[in-house]
């Protein structure tokens, strides 16, 4: 549902900018939402995105908006950045997920079978992706480390990072692996097998 999906209150395609309902906005809507404090936000590269590339916080400092690197949030600087880019809130993670590295945005992710033989749904894999820095992301491309996690929602001994290195414990945080359970796998198996539901066109998901 709308409602646990980050506000995307800014958007830019091709030259435009759009709301969050895509209504284009004049140049001048557009510095007006920029000069006004709307809470920590979180810029996404929407094209060639893979590995985290060129996803940016901002906080509003001084009037504007500024990314941990110092750079202004401006039109000009979104549309030198991408010809596709968004502005969502800064999402809260549960407490589970925000023990291992409260920076990053960890996520689970599941990969669904659509039974050929049944036509029933099922979630054949799931990870739990963490961040290892004080950066947005957790993916593997840029430091993170991926646990297994099993149909009871119990996560592995150990987690693997890009170059295949095992970890026992978080890198950074030193959180045990072992015997943790995550406490809403069946909330999120279930939900991703409805929605997997609504794509019959492919029988394998991500």
């Amino acid at each position: 549902p709308q409602r646990f999906l980050p506000r995307t209150p800014l958007r830019y395609m091709r030259g435009i900018f759009y709301d969050e309902a895509c209504n284009p906005l004049s140049a001048a809507e557009v510095s007006r939402f920029l000069s006004t404090d709307s809470g920590p936000l979180v810029g996404k590269v929407c094209v060639e995105s893979y590995g985290g590339h060129g996803v940016t916080l901002f906080r509003f400092e001084g009037g504007r908006y500024v990314s941990t690197r110092g750079e202004a949030l401006t039109p000009e600087w979104i549309a030198a950045e991408s010809n596709s880019y968004l502005l969502q809130e800064e999402l809260e993670q549960c407490d589970f997920s925000a023990r291992f590295n409260p920076a990053s945005a960890n996520t689970c992710r599941m990969v669904t079978l659509r039974c050929p033989w049944d036509n029933r749904v099922v979630v054949l894999k799931t990870v739990l992706r963490i961040g290892v820095s004080a950066g947005l992301c957790d993916n593997m491309s840029q430091g993170g480390v991926c646990a297994c996690v099993d149909p009871e929602g119990r996560l592995s001994k150990y987690a693997c990072n890009w170059k295949a290195a095992r970890f026992t414990e978080h890198p950074e945080t030193h959180i045990t692996f072992a015997g943790l359970v995550a406490p809403y796998y069946a909330e999120m198996a279930k939900t991703a097998c409805r929605l997997a539901a609504t794509v019959p066109y492919m029988n394998l998901l991500s």
